[in-house]
């Protein structure tokens, strides 16, 4: 594999992204110490031989010259931390673009400032270009800015290359104290003390063999850690990717929307790495299976797919204990077992109607020597031991091969359509005339039902047809005493005398 990868070019105010570098940074899963060696951060047009010597301890590489100052180059080193699994990657950078050095800024674990002989105002005026980070790096909220930059700057170390070590002075910060005709170098002075919290410096060796001194350092530098985020290589590659975006689309990058955009980003990652690995072992499941059984196995390979996402919170746990970004993971963390159920849901449903048709299979299978032996009459009201041994042996065999939650229901339901085609069977009434007599059974004992009842309805309206007859002719001969009583009673009227003695 290559050393050296373009990462990005700035050309007419955009930048470009190299898609070789990029590819390269996400494809690297270890944590990643990006040191960024700058030797000046003017328009200068050669690379100085302090720089070539420490590029050359660092990635064992012949170096000349970076010629292309827009052009952020990455090499690869051997260097390792000690019981880590760390990636340190190296960029130089001879540019006067502030909008490539805040990016490098929020992105190295490490900035080396290589200056010749001492830190002083000559050597101090390369490094001009620091003051403009805090008018650059744009944040939601100013008055938390010089805290963000204190937070997110990376380690400081000088490396002195033919240093006179009696002018050096005592120790690095009494160089930074004190003061000079040159208002620039007082300001560069004030922020590298308010930014870089962590500083040092270094003596190149006179033998130029820098090896030794430059492990030693990495040894004691740790991967970037923002709010508790570090950085890998796909961390590393999305934000690189997202400044340019944000840069190229706005003009100077906010800060805490990129830096949301990337919490998000691990998120997605952490959340689509759970569910591939939910719905692979939930595929790996039987076809077919009992759900007293299945349940528990959907429920583990729940637990085990919430642990690969809860991986990011152990990584990061420093970060989630931030308000904001607690309320980040719980709500991705609520869209994937939200995603869970749907699948879980799904398995079952499959699983039950895979279930039923099986069984229904088996059944019909098992049962065809009692079909055939009562369409060919061996079972009848003498002969119920038979039927017994057989409908113990279907039974059985059922139980012993079928599979799923649906065994009890499917049998319940064949033998409630097949059992009383059996017991008329006993009573002599062949209604199995060919092998769809059970389904047309079951339709003719549904219509036999329905005539039923349609004739007892009618015999009950020709009952209440004849009791209406008869109490009609009952009125009739009511109304006709009726009549004979009012008769008799006016004839006994007109003679008042007929019957006095």
């Amino acid at each position: 594999m290559s050393k050296t990868h373009e990462i990005l070019s700035f050309e007419n105010d955009q930048f470009i992204i190299k898609e070789d570098g990029y590819n390269f940074l996400n494809s690297i899963k270890e944590e990643i110490i990006l040191v960024t060696i700058i030797s000046a951060t003017d328009d200068k047009k050669e690379t100085t031989p302090v720089e070539i010597e420490l590029l050359s301890s660092l990635t064992n590489l012949e170096i000349k010259e970076n010629t292309n100052h827009n052009t952020l180059i990455l090499y690869t080193t051997d260097l390792k931390k000690e019981n880590l699994n760390t990636k340190v990657l190296v960029i130089d950078i001879n540019s006067s673009n502030k909008h490539l050095l805040s990016l490098l800024f929020f992105t190295s674990a490490l900035f080396v400032f290589c200056v010749d002989e001492n830190i002083n105002e000559k050597e101090l005026n390369k490094f001009l270009l620091i003051n403009s980070l805090p008018s650059t790096i744009k944040v939601k909220n100013k008055s938390h800015k010089d805290a963000i930059l204190n937070e997110c700057a990376p380690i400081l170390y000088f490396f002195i290359a033919n240093a006179d070590h009696n002018s050096l002075g005592d120790n690095l910060d009494k160089e930074l104290h004190i003061k000079d005709n040159d208002n620039n170098i007082n300001l560069l002075k004030e922020n590298i003390l308010k930014f870089f919290s962590k500083r040092e410096y270094m003596l190149a060796n006179q033998n130029k063999d820098n090896t030794a001194l430059i492990n030693k350092i990495i040894e004691e530098i740790n991967p970037k850690n923002i709010e508790g985020k570090i950085f890998d290589g796909k961390s590393l590659a999305f934000f690189l990717q997202n400044f340019c975006e944000m840069h190229n689309n706005s003009g100077d990058p906010n800060f805490d929307n990129l830096f949301d955009k990337l919490i998000n980003n691990d998120l997605d990652i952490f959340k689509n790495d759970a569910l591939n690995y939910f719905k692979t072992e939930m595929n790996k499941l039987d076809q077919i299976e009992n759900e007293e059984f299945l349940i528990p196995k959907i429920y583990q390979i729940k637990i085990d797919s919430i642990e690969i996402f809860n991986h990011i919170y152990n990584l990061n746990h420093d970060l989630f204990n931030n308000f904001q970004y607690k309320h980040m993971y719980n709500k991705v963390k609520s869209e994937l077992e939200k995603k869970f159920t749907e699948f879980e849901n799904q398995k079952l449903l499959e699983n039950l109607q895979k279930s039923e048709a099986f069984c229904n299979e088996l059944l019909n299978k098992f049962y065809e020597e009692i079909n055939r032996k009562m369409l060919d009459g061996k079972y009848n009201g003498n002969n119920t031991g038979e039927y017994m041994k057989d409908y113990s042996k279907f039974i059985n065999e059922y139980k012993k091969e079928a599979k799923g939650n649906n065994k009890l229901k499917c049998l319940i339901n064949f033998l409630e359509i097949k059992k009383p085609m059996y017991f008329k069977c006993l009573l002599g009434i062949n209604t199995l005339e060919n092998e769809n007599d059970t389904i047309e059974g079951q339709i003719n004992s549904k219509n036999e039902e329905n005539c039923k009842k349609i004739e007892d309805i009618r015999n009950k309206l020709d009952r209440k047809k004849r009791e209406i007859r008869n109490l009609n002719a009952e009125i009739d001969r009511v109304e006709e005493d009726i009549k004979k009583a009012k008769s008799l009673d006016e004839e006994s009227s007109s003679h008042p005398f007929k019957y006095s003695k």
